[in-house]
């Protein structure tokens, strides 16, 4: 299991469509989407893509496998822009 956590240089805000995320080191911001928002939230909570993808189940209905696919993207995405 992949563990994840906050990064510090990243500021958050949330809005009514998700959140917007800012690295203070780069200058960067980012607007993630609600679903984004709480994989990312779960992902810092719980260091957990499972978690992440059974709130996904829970909240929206969706397919276990969907979900869990789609968690690793976001997982991956997030990484890559350093907010994880």
């Amino acid at each position: 299991m992949k563990q994840f956590k906050k990064n510090a240089r990243v500021s958050r805000v949330a809005t009514e469509y998700g959140e917007v995320l800012l690295d203070e080191d780069t200058g960067g911001y980012w607007h993630i989407n609600e679903t984004a928002s709480l994989v990312l939230r779960s992902l810092e909570e719980d260091h957990d893509e499972a978690h992440a993808a059974q709130q996904l189940v829970e909240r929206y209905g969706i397919d276990p496998v969907r979900a869990s696919k789609d968690v690793k993207a976001v997982a991956k995405k997030l990484a890559e822009l350093g907010a994880l």
